[in-house]
């Protein structure tokens, strides 16, 4: 069998601040506030990682869902303008580099429901009512549905109105995904995506594909949801994988095809989520590293 292998990028916080000096630690939009106040420093970013030999790029968006953005003080015009600014920013990188363009595709990067808390909580899974129990109970339930999968579509619909935009997309990646509900929800997302273009008409109808990268796997069932084009595992120490890969591997074959693909980007380090509070990209200590199995 022949085994493609594609590289991602790294971790954009840590290149904004560590190679191009830009402080991005006190705000709780982490590298969206570089998009925001420093675009071309963005663009500098990408170009850092398509020179390294990156053929996908992930915008600028972990942290930038529209009601995050708006949190933040923006208008909620100028929230969705953000959005789509950060993917012609990747955009603009790829383009500095024709040799290469056809070969570099770029992803947009969102992260789970988690990452907009203070403190965030994609590793600790702590989500506030109604996304989380209201207190622990011996006795259970402590867990519960996100019963508004729109919310987690809101970030995607802002982007796929402007065709232009969702064009320039080659895949979506659901990062940092520690709650296994949460991945219900995303799965239901794109569900309810795919329905929205197909009655609106304002673009192509869906069919990139999309990966969910777990902090921890899962055991997955299966339901008549939409499968992802891959699923992997990012923000998990090196030394983790080969055993988590072996547990998705006697996991997957029961729920999908075998062309699923497989997306792995390891820590370099740690990350002291009690520290979290501003949401700060200076106290992660790693670099991320990106291989696509294909």
């Amino acid at each position: 069998m022949t085994t493609k292998v594609t590289i991602l990028d790294g971790g954009l916080g840590t290149a904004l601040e560590h190679e191009l000096g830009t402080d991005v630690s006190e705000s709780p939009l982490w590298s969206t506030r570089a998009v925001i106040n420093s675009d071309q420093t963005i663009v500098n970013a990408h170009r850092l990682f398509i020179r390294a030999g990156a053929k996908i790029i992930e915008t600028a968006t972990y942290q930038a869902s529209v009601p995050n953005l708006v949190v933040a003080g923006l208008s909620l015009n100028d929230a969705k303008e953000t959005m789509h600014k950060a993917v012609k920013l990747a955009q603009r990188a790829k383009a500095l580099y024709p040799e290469t363009s056809g070969s570099v595709r770029i992803a947009l990067s969102l992260g789970p429901f988690g990452a907009t808390l203070r403190p965030t909580q994609e590793f600790l899974g702590y989500y506030p009512p109604p996304y989380g129990p209201k207190a622990f109970s011996e006795l259970g339930p402590n867990t519960r549905s996100f019963s508004n999968p729109e919310e987690e579509q809101e970030a995607i619909n802002a982007l796929a109105i402007d065709p232009a935009t969702w064009n320039s997309i080659d895949y979506i990646a659901f990062e940092t995904v520690l709650l296994k509900r949460e991945v219900k929800s995303i799965r239901r997302a794109i569900s309810l995506l795919s329905e929205h273009l197909a009655q609106t008409g304002e673009s192509l109808p869906f069919s990139k594909p999309w990966w969910i990268s777990f902090v921890c796997p899962d055991e997955a069932r299966s339901e008549k949801l939409p499968v992802p084009s891959g699923i992997g595992i990012n923000c998990t120490s090196l030394e983790r994988l080969p055993s988590l890969i072996a547990d998705l591997t006697r996991t997957i074959p029961r729920v999908v095809s075998s062309s699923m693909s497989l997306v792995l980007y390891p820590n370099g380090g740690e990350y002291d989520t009690s520290q979290s509070i501003l949401g700060t990209e200076e106290r992660w200590r790693y670099w991320k590293m990106g291989v696509k199995v294909c």
